[in-house]
């Protein structure tokens, strides 16, 4: 049997074992100082690279140990790991989103009640704001790039020309909200309660609105080109001049005659 083979056994060749990642922080507040040994674990012995972008410092500049959190944006973190035995080398990466800092007197943190909040053009980039309570508050032309909006609730919100690039809104609610212009490309709205809220001309140019509850909801202009709208539901939304170019429509609920006001799909 073992010519066969030609002599080779399942004990001759190691096999390869994935190498892993393990990250233990996902937000830290502004100037927190964090080992990456308490950030992030390996399975992998092999030697341990850090690298950073955004709003953070690593300490020492030569072979960090320890991470220093921003205090203007998120930081991204990449960690790469070299091949150790049967572990292949791998690259990872992941973004501290900031909290605990203060604009306009309030604390912006995760779970925070920020009820008719003035955050008129604050500058919210990478912030986590995930459960916050942001009913009526002013978001007017504030900056909330990848910040951290799951299940946060922005009833009533005001977010005229907001950048919500990137934004994490899985099941935020954002019924009677007001969007105009807001930029919302690439976000993620899964989920999210978008019912009778104002989208005039606002950007959603590769936004993921699978399963959203966008009823009655005005999207007059809007630009939803590559839009994931699957099983998402529009009865009775405005979609008058809307472009829905290359959207996915799969299962969605549609207003009668949408094919006829839209400016393209």
């Amino acid at each position: 049997m073992a010519s066969l083979f030609g002599g080779v056994t399942a004990n001759s060749v190691a096999a390869a074992t994935s190498t892993t990642v393990t990250w233990k922080v996902s937000s830290l507040t502004v100037k927190a100082t964090k080992n990456l040994s308490d950030i992030a674990s390996s399975n992998s012995p092999g030697v341990k690279t850090w690298s950073k972008s955004g709003s953070c410092t690593l300490t020492p500049a030569s072979k960090p140990t320890k991470l220093i959190m921003g205090s203007t944006g998120a930081c991204r973190l990449t960690l790469k790991i070299a091949k150790s035995g049967q572990y292949p080398a791998k690259s990872f990466t992941k973004t501290i989103l900031r909290e605990g800092f203060k604009v306009n007197g309030y604390t912006i943190r995760h779970n925070a009640n920020l009820t008719g909040a003035n955050l008129w053009d604050a500058n919210l980039t990478g912030a986590n704001l995930e459960y916050a309570n942001l009913t009526g508050a002013d978001l007017t032309r504030a900056t909330l790039t990848g910040a951290n909006l799951q299940y946060a609730n922005l009833w009533d919100a005001t977010l005229w020309y907001a950048n919500l690039t990137g934004a994490k809104l899985y099941s935020a609610i954002l019924a009677v909200a007001d969007l105009t212009r807001a930029n919302l490309t690439g976000a993620n709205l899964e989920y999210a309660t978008l019912t009778g809220a104002t989208l005039t001309r606002a950007t959603l140019t590769g936004a993921n609105l699978q399963y959203a509850n966008l009823t009655g909801a005005n999207l007059t202009g809007a630009n939803l080109t590559g839009a994931n709208l699957w099983d998402a539901n529009l009865t009775g939304a405005n979609l008058n001049g809307a472009n829905l170019t290359y959207a996915t429509l799969e299962d969605a609920t549609l207003p009668d005659g949408w094919q006829d006001i839209v400016a393209a799909y």
